[in-house]
């Protein structure tokens, strides 16, 4: 009952400042698609679970030109810092550097989590999905390539993200990079951990200070959260077995002390499903969206959506960074996938659909998936995708 009424309050208090925020926007055109929905308090259910490829502050503003500083950042322009020609979040929006909504909607493109040369990666793939009207494409990761371990070829793999955000930025879109493992070093490279360490602290350093100035990259700060507490989610903390869990807020405020004001993307714990949490564990920051992922299990289905993560999109963005059919639906589009694109067409949510990879379940591309030679052969869920996004030109 207690919960009940602190969200109630909060979400009273927060919707009042996104009203008085946004009020002073201006409507200037700028890149991604311009959101007309300015209501998102309406109801509605999705869910979600983990990705099924194999896996599964405060902070100083280091060029404020305010003599303020507030939990929001330094007032820049649009009320938020935002790097020229990028993006920042006021209220519950993603805004453009002249003030306006955007939202943004595209595909998931995996492969460099499980191998440090990707597989079937291409630039065409970004400039295929950019003709359908996608605006954003999400980028997996892995700290364990990333990172200078034993005799890995970590500054080419950071050279090959490198160029594929370079790809992104001739496609004309957006692109998400997400840290989709945060293995232990000394363990397995594909290790799923419940929750980032000590590594992640140092990966997202190094990405944010080789990216900051890039205005169309996005940080998802980790894939999948689960298997802990709140409070270890957001301040860290002992993992049962016995390592050091670095929290949200702390990989936060690495981003931030690099002077990177690029939106970085919070996903809650449940395997990125539930945000319930947020409301006693707040991020304290600027520029923040959080993150579910939706897959059909019975334990994430619409109409449980509002209480566990929906009910953040009244205050803060929402970012679907995956979602799809079940483990057992095949790429076929069932009325769950329908009910989170309706869900997220009601709501405002940014979403991007996984994956552009030719997976047995939630592929949206067939076996014979090749870029390289413009082959974008689509399966059901595919198509649905595609013609889902050309809507929204």
């Amino acid at each position: 009952m207690f919960n009940a009424i602190r969200r109630v309050l909060l979400i009273g208090m927060f919707s009042g400042m996104s009203f008085l925020l946004l009020s002073s926007c201006s409507d200037n055109s700028g890149v991604g698609t311009p959101d007309t929905d300015t209501d998102t308090d309406t109801d509605t259910d999705s869910d979600t679970d983990s990705d099924t490829d194999t896996d599964t502050d405060s902070d100083t503003d280091t060029d404020s030109d305010s003599d303020t500083e507030t939990e929001t950042g330094s007032d820049e322009g649009c009320g938020v810092p935002i790097i020229p020609g990028g993006f920042g979040v006021l209220g519950n929006k993603v805004i453009n550097d002249s003030c306006q909504p955007v939202m943004f909607h595209g595909v998931d493109s995996p492969s460099l989590e499980w191998v440090a040369a990707g597989a079937k990666l291409h630039k065409n793939t970004f400039i295929e999905v950019k003709s359908w009207g996608a605006n954003i494409i999400r980028l997996a990761l892995n700290q364990a390539f990333w990172l200078e371990w034993g005799d890995n070829d970590h500054l080419v793999y950071q050279a090959y993200v490198k160029e594929i955000v370079g790809w992104a930025a001739d496609a004309g879109v957006s692109i998400i990079l997400d840290l989709h493992r945060a293995p232990l070093e000394g363990n397995e490279v594909n290790e799923q951990q419940d929750m980032t360490n000590t590594d992640s602290l140092t990966f997202w350093k190094e990405v944010a200070e080789m990216f900051k100035s890039e205005p169309h990259v996005m940080f998802e700060l980790y894939n999948e959260p689960r298997g802990i507490e709140w409070s270890q989610w957001r301040d860290g903390g002992t993992h049962n077995d016995g390592w050091t869990i670095v929290g949200t807020q702390q990989l936060y405020d690495a981003v931030r002390a690099t002077g990177a004001k690029n939106i970085v993307l919070v996903s809650g714990l449940g395997w990125a499903y539930n945000l319930d949490g947020v409301v006693d564990y707040p991020m304290t920051g600027y520029n923040i969206a959080y993150v579910t992922h939706l897959y059909n299990y019975s334990n994430k289905q619409p109409a449980t959506w509002e209480k566990d993560w929906m009910f953040m999109a009244k205050t803060a963005p929402v970012f679907i960074t995956e979602f799809g059919p079940g483990p057992t639906d095949g790429v076929n589009v069932n009325q769950y996938v329908r009910d989170v694109i309706a869900a997220a067409e009601t709501n405002g949510l940014h979403w991007t659909s996984w994956a552009m990879y030719p997976f047995s379940t939630n592929g949206l591309v067939k076996d014979t998936f090749d870029p390289a030679n413009n082959k974008f052969d689509l399966t059901p869920i595919g198509e649905f995708i595609k013609s889902t996004l050309q809507s929204m030109k």
